[in-house]
């Protein structure tokens, strides 16, 4: 079972990292392997999506999420190249508006799909989420230089 666990520390508050794992349907506008993401099944706590990815190939996923203001779960319904596909966004709070988010994922892969797919979905891409999701948490957050006095003579 292939499997992965990371995490990055976001100058962000966990309240906006949380509406940004949240907007599913966002996805595709900040995470590049993401092509679509559409919300199949309303609800706060235990949302359906389809989304479609391309790493290596293009895979087709339904996942249910299971969601609280630290956590956000899924697991598959159906899809590419998958038996199973189990995850979570987890959020901790480091105080002055900084997040650590950890991103875990678990794949069984159906019967025969190509090591580089399992690569691609496993090893490249928990790197890649992490750091386009602190991308787009700290848009607008850089620090502005400060403005440069002369005193005159």
């Amino acid at each position: 079972m292939p499997k992965t666990k990371q995490s990055v520390l976001i100058n962000a508050p966990i309240e906006k990292v949380h509406r940004i794992v949240a907007n599913f349907e966002a996805y595709p506008s900040y995470f590049p392997e993401v092509r679509e993401a559409h919300i199949l099944k309303e609800s706060r706590t235990h949302p359906e999506v389809h989304f479609v990815f391309h790493v290596v190939t293009t895979i087709n996923c339904h996942l249910k999420f299971s969601m609280s203001q630290r956590e956000i779960k899924w697991t598959l319904i159906r899809g590419d190249y998958m038996q199973s596909n189990d995850g979570e966004w987890l959020l901790e709070s480091k105080g002055k508006g900084k997040t650590r988010a950890t991103y875990k994922l678990e794949i069984i892969p159906s019967n025969w799909v190509p090591d580089a797919i399992i690569e691609e979905l496993i090893i490249k891409n928990a790197p890649n989420m992490l750091m386009h999701l602190k991308e787009r948490c700290e848009e607008g957050l850089a620090k502005k230089r400060p403005a440069v006095s002369r005193k005159r003579k």
